[in-house]
């Protein structure tokens, strides 16, 4: 069985093998729960059951070490993994190891991130002084300004913004996305369509209208074509790009709404009148909130692909056998089989 309390062909606990002892492990990593697994409970430190999950929910583990617990039910002491779960990974308890599947991969999506943090630090350090940093609007006139940055910080949990900058006091003043260089294919996606993304995302009518249509193409919990629909409404572009909670109002920006998302290395570039002033910019490019132009490759839409234990809800029933998200159109290119839903 492929899940984390088994043990690799070498003896090694695949836990230790996947979690433990990899330096690629990292707290934003999803995980999917086992097949056939139904209502497995979710205990606090004390105990005491608060939640379930079931097979294709997504957790994720929020430490590299499991622990010994005996839970409710429990004949003896068994490993359990610490993982946080639900809307937008907010919930957190413990849960044995043998219900999460193993990871596919080792691939570290974090490195680019990384990558952006370490380069904006080593900028502002060689800059010497807290900048004046702006951020040209892509959409509309003008600049988001961000007063004494100092540095680049990451942010805890697992929300849109995967780092800030930060002024002199340590305090957040913007809320960055970032996308590692490489076109609109290393995008992967932009936002889920679950209840984890987001309950305004996975209720807008679009996102039902999708759902309900592949739904009728699951078939013993397989997708049997790929599919994909166009996303029209801007308010949903602007949710599955910026974060679950972009709104026009001029101080809603936190960690699930970023202020802007960029592809590729930072780039700063000081002002030729004013030295205090540098325009932070990226090599692929920058996009800011309430900016929907994203054409060609780039151009948002739903996609659902079969994934084996990966689902979904609808109509209060769970399907297995897709993967669900708003992705930029070119990674449903060129799928065999691939079915456009026309709205």
């Amino acid at each position: 069985m492929a899940h984390l309390g088994s043990k690799s062909t070498d003896g090694t606990p695949a836990f230790k093998k996947y979690i433990t002892n990899n330096p690629n492990w990292s707290k934003k990593k999803d995980y999917v729960v086992e097949n056939k697994v139904q209502n497995e409970p979710v205990f606090n430190a004390q105990g005491k059951m608060q939640g379930t999950v079931s097979e294709g929910d997504a957790i994720r583990i929020d430490s590299n070490k499991a622990v010994k617990k005996r839970f409710l039910g429990d004949t003896k002491q068994l490993d359990y993994a610490k993982i946080k779960y639900g809307t937008g990974f907010r919930k957190s308890g413990f849960m044995k190891i043998s219900k999460i599947r193993k990871p596919s991969g080792k691939k570290n999506v974090m490195e680019a991130e990384e990558n952006a943090i370490k380069a904006i630090n080593e900028s502002l350090k060689e800059i010497g002084h807290p900048i004046i940093c702006k951020v040209k609007k892509s959409s509309g006139t003008g600049y988001f300004t961000f007063e004494d940055v100092v540095g680049c910080g990451n942010v805890r949990g697992t929300p849109k913004a995967d780092f800030t900058l930060v002024d002199s006091d340590g305090n957040p003043v913007a809320f960055v996305s970032h996308k590692k260089a490489g076109g609109a294919k290393a995008y992967q996606q932009y936002s889920g369509i679950t209840p984890t993304a987001g309950e305004d995302i996975h209720e807008h009518p679009e996102t039902q209208k999708f759902l309900s249509n592949v739904i009728g193409f699951i078939q013993e919990e397989r997708l049997s074509n790929p599919m994909t629909m166009k996303v029209k409404s801007k308010k949903l572009i602007n949710m599955a790009i910026y974060g679950p909670d972009y709104s026009t109002r001029k101080n809603s920006f936190g960690i699930d709404h970023c202020h802007f998302i960029g592809q590729g290395d930072p780039i700063f570039t000081q002002d030729k009148k004013n030295p205090e002033i540098y325009y932070l910019t990226f090599s692929d490019n920058t996009h800011t909130s309430g900016d929907t132009n994203f054409k060609g490759d780039y151009e948002p839409t739903f996609l659902a692909t079969f994934r084996a234990g990966r689902g979904f809800d609808y109509d209060g029933k769970k399907y297995r056998g897709a993967r669900v998200m708003i992705a930029p159109r070119i990674l449903g290119k060129g799928r065999t089989g691939l079915l456009e839903i026309k709205i």
